[in-house]
């Protein structure tokens, strides 16, 4: 309790001292902060100088970041500090690149029950992204060491980054993660996402390939990237790969697909099956469109489609779908 009572009072000092910026006390007070020892305080206080706007300690949360770097891992659990200090200089639009070049290689191995865990996976991921907002120019050697990243927040950020930049090299490295053997389904929709986005035929093709792959997470991510990709023939591929009878694990996520082009023959599709499909084809059906749940109009055309059902399956199917 006298710990958690201190930690509070420094913590109300610290509030106290972001208060009188930008005064030149304040700063001193609020630098000896950031180059101290406790996690908290240093969070809490590169918090506060970003929101007061005080660009006068930039160099100060520069500093004490490379310092943190250099301490053991027990001195920033969970890189609490070094994160927040980071989305300080984010907010206070530092320019400067050095501080993300050396956090985007850090690792920092706590221990758990049985192990150890890296607990700047996420610092990592964060900066990536302040890279890539900097036009940082080895960007793409970076984005080739993450993408590789033993820890997925990393990998999804390096896809995200990726993605955006929409260049030939970038689109090289995100095939390169498909084929490489990723399995993390949100990576793999980055992936797959990012290289639709390329509007080319070849690249087109490798993702649509993969709608048939017998691996259900590559199966699965490429079709929810292609419902997603807005191209018009999104809903037509979709649907020859559903017509073709494969197995119930990836029908949900096929007619999910189709739902989410928002194409009006995928919604008239969607209502045929719910209509008059076997009763587990049509609560799929259900699941799939109800999110259009908000769509009064197109409520009603359910609602008029299972008119005539009177399978339990497809009631309840209906009930959870739309009782929201």
């Amino acid at each position: 309790m006298k710990t958690s009572s201190r930690l509070e009072d420094q913590l109300k000092k610290v509030a106290l001292l972001a208060r009188d910026l930008p005064s030149q006390s304040a700063r001193d007070g609020l630098a000896k902060v950031l180059l101290g020892t406790n996690s908290f305080l240093i969070a809490r206080a590169a918090q506060l100088i970003a929101r007061a706007k005080d660009r006068e300690l930039v160099p100060v949360l520069v500093d004490a970041f490379g310092r943190l770097l250099n301490m053991p891992a027990s001195a920033d659990k969970g890189c609490r500090a070094k994160t927040a200090i980071l989305e300080a200089l984010d907010d206070l639009d530092y320019d400067g690149t050095n501080p993300f070049v050396q956090g985007i290689s850090y690792q920092q191995m706590e221990p758990i029950f049985g192990g150890q865990v890296d607990t700047a996976a996420d610092l990592r991921a964060t900066c990536a992204v302040m890279l890539a907002r900097r036009y940082y120019p080895d960007i793409y050697y970076e984005m080739a060491r993450l993408i590789t990243d033993p820890e997925v927040s990393p990998r999804i950020a390096a896809a995200s980054v990726l993605a955006a930049l929409g260049s030939e090299c970038g689109n090289a490295l995100m095939m390169m993660r498909v084929l490489t053997g990723e399995q993390d389904p949100m990576v793999l929709r980055k992936c797959f996402s990012g290289l639709i986005a390329a509007h080319t035929d070849r690249l087109w093709s490798f993702v649509t390939g993969y709608l048939d792959s017998a691996d259900l997470v590559l199966a699965e991510s490429a079709a929810i990237a292609v419902g997603e990709s807005n191209d018009k023939c999104a809903f037509s591929v979709l649907r020859e790969i559903w017509e073709r009878n494969l197995d119930n694990e990836r029908k949900s996520t096929l007619l999910l697909a189709m739902a989410l082009t928002r194409d009006d023959d995928a919604v008239e599709y969607l209502l045929s099956m719910i209509k008059e499909a076997h009763a587990p084809e049509a609560a799929r059906a259900l699941q799939a469109i109800s999110i259009y749940s908000a769509d009064e109009r197109l409520h009603e055309r359910v609602r008029e489609a299972i008119s005539s059902r009177k399978e339990r399956e497809v009631i309840d199917a209906y009930e959870m779908a739309f009782s929201g």
